[in-house]
């Protein structure tokens, strides 16, 4: 999941005097998508052993563009 801070322009609503307010947009999608999943058996792992740059050069990800998650999502027959 990624998050493009130069989407919509320079002036969006919300993000106008606070930068950071999409980023926090995008983690509550990430909540939201997490629940819904949840809710019709599906599993969610935020995944943390990657390196950003690492995730960035294989997908090709722009610079500008912030890396928000790397997200794992299936069904999960048994919880270790």
């Amino acid at each position: 999941v990624t998050c493009d801070p130069t989407r919509g322009g320079k002036v969006v609503l919300g993000r106008t005097h606070n930068p950071r307010t999409d980023v926090y947009s995008t983690v509550c999608a990430i909540q939201n998508l997490w629940l819904a999943a949840r809710a019709e058996g599906i599993g969610v792992g935020w995944v943390s052993i990657f390196h950003d740059s690492d995730i960035r050069a294989i997908l090709e990800i722009p610079d500008h563009i912030e890396i928000v998650a790397w997200l794992c999502l299936g069904r999960v027959d048994e919880l270790y």
